[in-house]
């Protein structure tokens, strides 16, 4: 198993008949055991996850301006500030505009 980012990515279990179907599949001659087969697909998997997960930045999923609610403002004004679909969460900020905590 590979570690990347803190996430697992275990191998994918394939069985002998998949890899002979994909083999049958492919033209051509291939000279490589549906063992070796194997190892080499989970190998490949475990570094297309490891290339896709290093991919993404939080620059890709997140919305730009960020929305702050202020520690003073109370529910209402806080629901009434959420109501825009966009801001599905809302990060706490103090007096000082910095981050407190968030609230979903």
């Amino acid at each position: 198993m590979s570690e990347t980012n803190g996430k697992t990515c275990a191998p994918v279990d394939i069985s002998e008949s998949d890899i002979l179907s994909a083999m049958k599949d492919i033209q051509g001659y291939i000279d490589i055991s549906p063992g070796d087969f194997k190892e080499v697909f989970q190998v490949a998997y475990s570094h297309a996850f490891q290339r896709i997960m290093n991919s993404l930045t939080a620059a890709d999923i997140m919305t730009m301006p960020v929305h702050l609610i202020g520690i003073e403002m109370d529910l209402r004004q806080t629901a009434t500030f959420q109501e825009n679909p966009s801001r599905t969460r809302l990060p706490q900020s103090c007096r000082q505009n910095r981050r407190q905590g968030r609230r979903k």
